[in-house]
């Protein structure tokens, strides 16, 4: 018996979740404090009843999201780096909508 592809896609994105909750919210940083590296991987997945919020024609959509983000200094005799970023990917399942990535990325960098 084949499995729907809805059903196909649930199952993976599930899998997927199980495989990132081992990486989400680690930290690292040097004992110096000229490094600092922090990062975070959440994933989920949600399902709704009216995904176009139409009064009639409702359509219903599972829907998977992944987020990372991420926090970086460094500091060095040459170089200085702060950078900082979060994106957000949607994809919706059952294809109501392509997939959607929401971000921001805010950085810079000066030598010395």
């Amino acid at each position: 018996m084949a499995l729907r592809a809805g059903v196909q896609h649930i199952s993976s994105a599930i899998f997927s979740v199980l495989a990132l909750a081992s990486v989400a919210n680690a930290q690292t940083s040097s004992v110096g404090g000229a490094e600092k590296l922090s990062y975070g991987v959440d994933a989920g997945i949600g399902e709704t009843d009216n995904v176009t919020l139409a009064p009639s024609r409702k359509v219903s959509q599972t829907i998977t999201t992944v987020e990372v983000d991420f926090d970086v200094t460094h500091r060095s005799r040459r170089l200085d780096v702060d950078a900082k970023g979060n994106f957000t990917d949607f994809d919706y399942l059952e294809g109501a909508f392509g997939n959607q990535l929401l971000g921001r990325f805010d950085g810079t960098a000066h030598s010395r």
